[in-house]
């Protein structure tokens, strides 16, 4: 069993388990998550303002749903029906995820979709074009996803606020406040909380926290040089992941389909631990 399990990393690359492996296993959590969360239909979103949803709010279809997920799931770790399997995934993201949408929770979990697509897209052509480079591909792909996604973000940020967005920098007191309510109303502080050491930071040191702003915003706008080369995908995934530290510290906003995709792909933590462990560079692997 070690032997085979062995061979197969051999055979698809080191880099690529250390991707595809914590991947999945977020995967299976978020489709759970997202699935059994799921009561009813309200406003019909995504694929299901097309196709009738109901179906995924009945227990024993979210079991079959589930099931189908890691059978699919298993065959993805070892590399089986590669195209059948990743469209099959894609399939299970676009349903699910659009029912959870539909039961009125924005979980911004449109991107692992997309990731799944580009996957599925980068086996076809490997498929029908036999000097496509898989190895490289199904990696970049959902990089080139990621990547676009922080940039409509922050193209999305300048047409709706402009260079307001960081130069008002106060006006985010407000967003602050609203997270504070909120767990306020959920119990979760007290009423002298709501206006906390963070909110006082940002009301007597507005320079500084619009720095903060304008350098967010500059990281999400160029995160495309990213794709340029492994060290700066590396580099830009450190900064986005700062990036995400800031949101959570100051707003206590937590997207973990995105950062969490982000650190699987663009990161990439385990294949990066390997290389430090093992002292190789990435070109000797």
């Amino acid at each position: 069993m070690l032997d085979r399990i062995r061979h197969h990393i051999s055979s698809v690359g080191i880099e690529w388990v250390c991707i595809k492996l914590p991947f999945i296993i977020a995967n299976y959590y978020w489709i759970k998550r997202s699935l059994f969360n799921t009561t009813s239909i309200s406003v019909n979103k995504g694929i299901c303002s097309l196709v009738s949803c109901d179906v995924l709010i009945i227990d024993t279809v979210k079991w079959l749903v589930l099931g189908l997920m890691v059978i699919a799931s298993i065959l993805y770790l070892f590399e089986r029906k590669m195209i059948v399997v990743t469209f099959t995934l894609f399939v299970i993201s676009l349903f699910v995820f659009s029912a959870h949408e539909s039961y009125g929770v924005q979980e911004r979990t449109g991107i692992v979709t997309l990731i799944w697509l580009v996957q599925f897209v980068a086996y076809l052509w490997k498929w029908r074009i036999k000097e496509f480079d898989l190895e490289k591909n199904r990696i970049f792909f959902p990089v080139q996803v990621i990547v676009v996604s922080y940039t409509l973000s922050a193209l999305s940020k300048i047409q709706m606020s402009g260079w307001s967005w960081f130069h008002d920098s106060h006006m985010i007191i407000l967003q602050m406040l609203k997270t504070n309510q909120v767990k306020y109303l959920d119990g979760q502080i007290q009423l002298n909380e709501i206006v906390d050491s963070k909110i006082e930071f940002v009301m007597q040191h507005g320079t500084i926290m619009s720095l903060l702003l304008l350098s967010a915003l500059l990281i999400e706008l160029t995160s495309g040089i990213g794709l340029l080369s492994k060290k700066l995908r590396l580099l830009y995934g450190l900064l986005l992941l700062f990036f995400h530290f800031g949101i959570d510290f100051f707003f206590g906003i937590v997207i973990d389909t995105f950062f969490e995709s982000m650190i699987i792909f663009m990161i990439n933590p385990y294949y990066l631990g390997y290389l430090i462990f093992t002292g190789k560079r990435k070109e000797d692997v």
